[in-house]
């Protein structure tokens, strides 16, 4: 087929061959029923064979209902006219004796749209110009080894967006170490965005060293990649120079349904590389009352937590952060002593290493703690409120003068907290901390006896003050 006006008919049944004449082992039997789209545009429709396909006109469709039995299912290179091609809705089987059965598509192509089929032992692997392609809605089954094969393999890779889909590796498989899962690819630095979104990967023979990845170009631009709503158990940067690239995490569960990922445990959750702002990670530990259930990024930055340290030895790719910035060892060597590399540039020398800068370090915050209701007592001769483990204090039979404390912890303005005071019957005096502050209400220096008072306090950020707004005392 060439790449216009091809002068086919509908219902015609046509033999496949391909501009560079490669043709799958059987393929000279396999006759194929054809739909007119457009003078450039036509459609296989439903029908079985036993070869491949190989490259054809400017934009074609392989769908409804084909099925293919060979290793190289459908190969788009520059030999080819193929540069947008469908391919959707069918069976894609492989059951040789060497590597795997693939979909692939190279960077002379445009686009690729591979949707909705189930494949076994078939790949997908788009390594098309720009960010249109869309692998989204397929199965994917691996039961058996890639045979005469050592490198590391992408079992779906896309440079644009990989949508729902589900990959499962059986009993049987064997990949070679370093493999992935689903990998986003970044063909070139344009800024643009890539999507990893709503996929799930089910490593039953734990085969796949990471579940999913990102590769992305390092130039005067910043890689974008959403990994969103996935169910995957590990992540990775695949950039061998890494720097130029920002993730958005949100959403994403580990196979067991027991944590958000990557999973934030202290305030510097680690190693995650390039992170977005407004990245928002949740931890899937037990929560014990007061802990941080959810973290989020302030600001576009790199998140390590790996200091540099002077009189070290480094090898190139090691990341190492020195205040706020971070930067990536380009050349092996020992750092100097004293405070480290600074600035922005691309060539930092520090002893006889030298750096380049990555970008800012990423600044995490708490953005929701697991409270309980109350901090309760009954007879103690202090409160200091532990602000991440409650928002009342409570003593019910004091026994004793009282006093209360500055509270501990990073309030927000207009935080609330309330106390709740009762004696054992005998008067009981109350002092306050000078943080505390009486507006409208003063402030109870003295229970009354058997009787419960309630105080709340708001936080003025502005004065940096607790300031008493109400006191009630039961009548």
């Amino acid at each position: 087929m060439t790449a216009a006006s091809h002068g086919f008919g509908s219902d015609q049944l046509v033999n496949i061959r391909t501009k560079s004449g490669a043709v799958g082992t059987a393929l000279t039997q396999a006759y194929y029923g054809i739909v007119v789209i457009d003078e450039v545009t036509v459609e296989l429709v439903g029908t079985e064979g036993i070869g491949s396909l190989e490259g054809t006109v400017s934009s074609i469709r392989y769908q409804r209902g084909n099925t293919f039995f060979d290793t190289k299912l459908a190969g788009f290179d520059t030999l080819d006219d193929a540069d947008r091609v469908l391919w959707t809705g069918n069976t894609c089987i492989y059951e040789g004796d060497h590597d795997l059965g693939w979909i692939k598509g190279d960077t002379a192509m445009r686009s690729m749209v591979v949707s909705n089929n189930v494949l076994r032992n078939v790949g997908i692997l788009d390594a098309s110009i720009g960010n249109k392609s869309i692998v989204q809605g397929n199965l994917l089954e691996f039961d058996s080894a890639p045979l005469a094969t050592s490198a590391a393999k992408r079992l779906i890779q896309s440079t644009g967006r990989i949508i729902d889909n589900t990959l499962k590796t059986l009993p049987g498989c064997s990949l070679p170490a370093g493999s992935v899962g689903i990998a986003s690819y970044c063909y070139a630095n344009s800024g643009a965005w890539s999507e990893l979104r709503g996929n799930r990967v089910e490593d039953l023979a734990s085969a796949i060293t990471y579940h999913l990845g990102y590769e992305y170009q390092n130039g005067s631009n910043y890689s974008n990649v959403m990994v969103a709503d996935n169910v995957f158990d590990t992540i990775t940067d695949l950039t061998p120079s890494k720097g130029r690239v920002r993730v958005f995490y949100s959403g994403n569960r580990s196979t067991g349904i027991t944590q958000s990922l990557p999973i934030p445990a202290t305030s510097s959750i680690g190693s995650l590389g390039g992170i977005c702002r407004g990245t928002r990670l949740e931890s899937g530990a037990t929560m014990a009352l007061g802990g941080v259930i959810a973290r989020v990024a302030l600001d576009h930055g790199w998140d390590t937590n790996l200091a540099w340290a002077g009189t070290t030895a480094y090898v190139i790719g090691d990341i190492r952060y020195v205040g706020t910035s971070v930067y990536r060892c380009t050349i092996a060597g020992t750092s100097a002593t004293g405070s480290g590399p600074s600035g922005t540039g691309t060539a930092i020398t520090d002893g006889t290493a030298t750096w380049t800068y990555i970008a800012p370090l990423v600044t995490w915050a708490p953005i929701a703690t697991c409270s309980p209701d109350v901090a309760s007592s009954a007879a103690s001769g202090t409160i200091t409120p532990d602000l991440s483990a409650a928002s009342s204090f409570i003593r019910t039979a004091l026994t004793a003068a009282l006093t209360i404390n500055a509270p501990t912890g990073s309030p927000f303005d207009g935080q609330v907290i309330r106390f709740r005071l009762k004696d054992n019957g005998t008067t009981r005096a109350v002092a306050w901390n000078a943080i505390y502050r009486a507006i409208g209400a003063a402030l109870p220096i003295a229970t009354t006896a058997g009787k419960t008072t309630y105080a709340t306090a708001i936080y003025n950020a502005a004065d940096l003050k607790w300031d008493v707004t109400a006191v009630q005392t039961e009548a």
